[in-house]
């Protein structure tokens, strides 16, 4: 009997968070996750005062520990979901928090997700965290922290809350980052390491990718968006074995691997911001190869490059030989967001009237997202869209796309490959 599974987006962020979307509401992220197919998804910016008045306000708490959308404005809003894409979405409390210290004579700033077990506790946290920074600044507020001294302070307020380092690997704010983080996570976290028992990829690097370092191999790893806006979700995502709950959820962070991740969904690590190293300004892009060891400097302004997250992994990745041989990794799929394939196809953007309005016809007759782009069978992708993006749909799940690394705050571009399925399949 197959084991049910729901997908659980757990890091994105409210319109409190610098750069990002108006639009990124509480109702908003409710419609964009049914679009998508997610069951669990993340509330984000639990540390700011106002956001988690909008929790309260928009939001009811769930006998399984989990936050359901109020049911007036469920209502509401029904109507505005494909038939076939209707189904429960619930919250998480969760949010992003950047802490910025000195240690080891260098500057650190390194971004941590934390999950709470209820809004009091969050209220709580609130109170404890004001004096360490602004927290109505920013949704992922900036505060004056050592790492530790947050991991502790979290368990004090709630003894099932749970810490992951964000991102772990990108260059900038992060537990392993190449400018100020840390080179293994016993480093960063010393005697309380034991507690840490997941860590998030990030969109430039993926599960295979963070199993290379031996000091990782006993941690889970787990995968969100980190989404600006509602259209952005999704586009990383972490499978769990049901039923839904905050219980199970925790226990996965806390270890418990016969919860999950099942499999993850990935966005192709090179298409990453900080994949390659690279100089931005300077359109220098460079592989690990190229920058060389001691890397080179940038040879339009002689200053260093920023060295990315493939750069890092190989920098860091000396296999562990006191550690057991890691469990076998949870299948990742790469991914492409649907709009995206279809833009490609229309040569439009994503944004266009054509593209959005193929993109919901395909919801109307197929359901959501994640299942259009892994379940449904070629030909009636075909009969929903057309052949051509059919042929794109099947060739994203065989990862027949070529891809222009992404590097220094730069996405990576990708085509799809020449060699498509044929028509037969359709």
């Amino acid at each position: 009997m197959a084991v049910a599974i729901f997908w659980a987006d757990l890091h994105l962020h409210s319109h409190y968070s610098w750069a990002t979307s108006p639009a990124c509401t509480l109702p908003h992220y409710w419609q964009a996750a049914q679009l998508k197919g997610l069951r669990v998804i993340g509330t984000g910016d639990i540390t700011h005062p106002a956001w988690t008045k909008a929790i309260h306000d928009h939001l009811r708490p769930a006998a399984n520990g989990l936050w359901d959308l109020k049911p007036a404005l469920a209502r509401a809003l029904q109507d505005s979901i494909p038939l076939r894409c209707r189904g429960q979405v619930q919250f998480l409390l969760s949010g992003e928090v950047n802490c910025v210290y000195r240690r080891g004579n260098r500057s650190r700033r390194i971004h941590h997700l934390i999950f709470l077990s209820c809004l009091d506790r969050a209220h709580k946290l609130q109170q404890r965290l004001a004096r360490f920074g602004a927290l109505e600044s920013d949704g992922r507020p900036t505060l004056k922290l050592d790492s530790r001294d947050l991991l502790a302070i979290l368990k004090e307020v709630d003894d099932h809350a749970a810490l992951v380092p964000a991102h772990i690997w990108t260059p900038w704010y992060s537990m392993l980052g190449s400018k100020s983080g840390f080179a293994t996570l016993a480093e960063c976290f010393g005697e309380q390491s034991a507690e840490i028992k997941a860590v998030e990829t990030g969109l430039s690097a993926d599960p295979g990718m963070l199993g290379q370092a031996g000091f990782l191999q006993e941690q889970l790893y787990i995968s969100n968006s980190d989404a600006h806006s509602p259209t952005k979700l999704g586009r990383e995502a972490t499978a769990l074995s049901g039923p839904p709950s905050y219980e199970r959820i925790w226990k996965m962070l806390q270890g418990d691997r016969t919860i999950g991740p099942v499999c993850t969904m990935e966005w192709p690590p090179a298409l990453g911001k900080y994949y390659w190293d690279g100089h931005r300004k300077c359109q220098i892009a460079w592989s690990p190869e190229d920058t060389g060891i001691p890397p080179k400097p940038c040879p339009v302004c002689s200053r260093p490059v920023t060295r990315g997250v493939l750069s890092r992994v190989q920098e860091l990745s000396a296999p562990d030989t006191s550690l057991s041989q890691q469990a076998p990794l949870p299948p990742a799929q790469p991914t492409i967001p649907l709009p995206d394939l279809i833009a490609h196809v229309l040569q439009r953007k994503p944004t266009t009237g054509a593209v959005q309005g193929l993109y919901r016809g395909m919801l109307e007759s197929l359901g959501p997202e994640l299942a259009i782009l892994y379940q449904v069978p070629a030909y009636e992708l075909a009969q929903a869209s057309n052949k051509a993006l059919a042929r794109a749909v099947i060739a994203m799940r065989e990862g027949n796309f070529r891809i222009l690394p992404g590097y220094d705050g730069q996405f990576g571009q990708w085509t799809l490959s020449d060699a498509l399925p044929s028509d037969s399949s359709l």
